[in-house]
Parts: structure tokens; C-alpha cells; sequence
């Protein structure tokens, strides 16, 4: 009697198998890391995106604060920009409307009254404005301009990369971010 050996099966030629292999699979996974790195930088560029904006949205909120606070109790306030961010509060006691215009650095405060740190990589100016009762914001024409509709007004402009916010500043203390 004569045993037949098992044989494994042998699949004619052009015929496949079901599953895929191992080359179509490195294939499928590169490509689903490449998309994946894609949408990391995507997320990552609207997050910065999302800080500049808000730094330069708080550059206009506390430019509106002093200028509240400078009408509302009769003091000079001064909000200060410099390359770790922005600060502001009222000024020194010796500090009047006239002397924060003319002085040839910014003034001193009496105490702090905010604080924002600038996101990393952004750039904005270096200065000062005073802010005293009624309200008024002097010191803009240290600034430069900003064409919004058909006026030019002054203007902060905080950028990172190729990212621009401007930080539109009237002579009352309102602001617009752009």
C-alpha cells in the first residue's frame, strides 16, 4: 500500500489568494502617516494662528482698560510693549500727562495692572502709550499706520511668520483687531 504524501496546495499561476501583502500594507500604512503628519502641521499652524490673535485681541483690551480706568478715576495710565510682551497700569505719581508724551523712555508705574506674554516667534513693536483722563491715547503718532477701509489710523502690528494681526487704535482708546 502505497501512502500518498500531503502536499501543500499549489495555486495556478495568476491565481491569488485572498489578504494582501506585506508591500501593499507598508504602502496603505505610509500613506495614512503621511496624511496623519499633515493634519499634525495643520493643527499645529491654527493653534498659532489662534495665540497671535489672541495677543494682539489683548493688546486692544488693554489699551480699552487704561483708557476706562484713566477717565474713571482722573490718573494717567501707560500701556507698555516691549520684546517679552506687554504691561500696563497706572503711571508713577510723578508721572503727568504732558512728562509720559514727551519722556524719551517709558515711565514708570505705579503698579501693574496686566500682563500679557507674547506667544514665541511673534514680533511687535517696541513703546509706549500714555492713556490719561477723558480717556485719550497719546503717543500714537509714535506708531505706525494702518490702512482700514478708506483711513489711515495708527496702528500696532503683531506678526509671526507670515501671520499679521494689527491692532487699530483711536485717539479715544477704541480698538479693532484685523
Amino acid at each position: 500500500m502505497v501512502v500518498a504524501a500531503a502536499c501543500p496546495k499549489r495555486h495556478h499561476e495568476g491565481m491569488r489568494t485572498s489578504g494582501f501583502t506585506l508591500l501593499e500594507l507598508l504602502i496603505v500604512m505610509t500613506i495614512i502617516g503621511i496624511l496623519a503628519a499633515l493634519g499634525v502641521m495643520g493643527i499645529l499652524n491654527y493653534s498659532r494662528s489662534l495665540q497671535l490673535a489672541g495677543y494682539a485681541q489683548q493688546f486692544g483690551v488693554a489699551i480699552q482698560g487704561a483708557a476706562s480706568r484713566a477717565n474713571s478715576r482722573n490718573a494717567v495710565y501707560i500701556v507698555r510693549f516691549d520684546s517679552t510682551g506687554m504691561t500696563w497700569g497706572p503711571a508713577a505719581s510723578t508721572v503727568t500727562a504732558t512728562s509720559c508724551e514727551s519722556a524719551a523712555a517709558a515711565p514708570a508705574l505705579a503698579t501693574t495692572g496686566g500682563t500679557v506674554e507674547k506667544p514665541a516667534g511673534a514680533t511687535s513693536p517696541n513703546g509706549w502709550l500714555c492713556v490719561a483722563a477723558p480717556g485719550l491715547v497719546t503717543r500714537l503718532n509714535s506708531l505706525p499706520t494702518c490702512t482700514y477701509k478708506t483711513a489711515t489710523v495708527p496702528c500696532l502690528s503683531v506678526s509671526r511668520g507670515s501671520q499679521t494681526r494689527n491692532v487699530l487704535i483711536s485717539a479715544s482708546g477704541q480698538t479693532e483687531v484685523e
